[in-house]
């Protein structure tokens, strides 16, 4: 490739993918004219993030406007579990199998996410009386389709409680607002992806069950 990499080199592809979007989720993009002959690895991706870079600069307000539905792709349903055992055998894990192990995934998730709502709303911190109305507004958008809200609305109230209490509250508290807030940004700039949204889930889990 000619050029160190962490893991791989396709941030440039998945940000022209992102740009290139219609809903917010993954679809295929066209190759840009001028990355058509460029063979290295990391050279091509370098290429389609400098295309996606002059698309977004052209069409800056296009591109935020999918930000909620990156987000929306993302969290309000998961889905990962049960797409994977229907595609890897269709015949044992049938149409309706699928369909009632996501309900159950997505019932679940809602109700850690209420619980962690919960927790964030209630723990001694700045802001009390905002971040209950956030985490009110988040709490109903749980029980909703748009549970990309809920998960807003949980990082907002640890912002609101304040570092301090990010620092002697228990380890869950700021890891939380860490994985949940990174998991936002990285989709809401790149695409979304119900499986990408699984990150968060056990720590959300886990500050669901902490103690307020």
């Amino acid at each position: 490739m000619h050029r160190c990499a962490l893991v791989s080199v396709n941030g440039g592809w998945n940000l022209l993918i992102g740009a290139a979007s219609n809903d917010g989720a993954w679809q295929p993009v066209a190759v840009p004219v001028e990355c058509a002959t460029v063979w290295d690895e990391a050279a091509k991706d370098t290429c389609f993030e400098h295309a996606a870079e002059r698309r977004i600069a052209d069409e800056p307000l296009a591109w935020l406007a999918l930000v909620p539905a990156k987000l929306a792709v993302t969290f309000d349903y998961f889905g990962a579990a049960p797409w994977y055992l229907h595609a890897s055998a269709p015949d044992a894990f049938g149409d309706r199998a699928k369909v009632v192990l996501g309900a159950i995934e997505t019932v679940a998730s809602r109700l850690l996410l209420i619980g962690a709502l919960v927790v964030a709303a209630r723990i001694d911190g700045n802001r009390a009386s905002a971040r209950k109305v956030a985490a009110a507004i988040g709490a109903v958008a749980a029980v909703t389709v748009h549970g990309w809200i809920g998960y807003a609305a949980l990082a907002l109230c640890l912002i609101l409680s304040g570092w301090r209490t990010a620092a002697r509250a228990p380890m869950v508290v700021p890891a939380t607002a860490a994985v949940v807030i990174t998991t936002m940004g990285v989709h809401a700039t790149f695409f979304g992806a119900g499986r990408y949204g699984l990150a968060v889930v056990p720590f959300v889990a886990a500050l669901a069950f902490a103690e307020a």
